[in-house]
């Protein structure tokens, strides 16, 4: 009886061990994932600021093009009334 009743409190203290490691891992796996997360929204911010940034330098290309396009800064069309 005494070996059933102690076997019984080994299983449950190992149960017990095995539920404080499950809940360590746990707690483990959710902060890296927090931490990932934040790493994630780090870099999406990054990459929004540099789109943002190619969109304004595309801008003033475009801006730039247009301009010579019409005349007011094209090389071009003095090569053109050369020939």
């Amino acid at each position: 009886m005494f070996d059933r009743v102690f076997g019984r409190n080994k299983d449950l203290d190992d149960l017990r061990a095995e539920q404080r490691t499950q809940a360590e891992r746990i707690a483990r796996i959710e902060a890296e994932a927090e931490k990932n997360e934040a790493l994630f929204r780090q870099d999406i911010h990054q990459i929004r600021d540099k789109m943002q940034e190619w969109f304004i330098r595309l801008g003033e290309q475009l801006k730039e093009l247009k301009q010579e396009i019409h005349g007011t800064k094209n090389p071009r069309s003095s090569n053109r009334k050369a020939v």
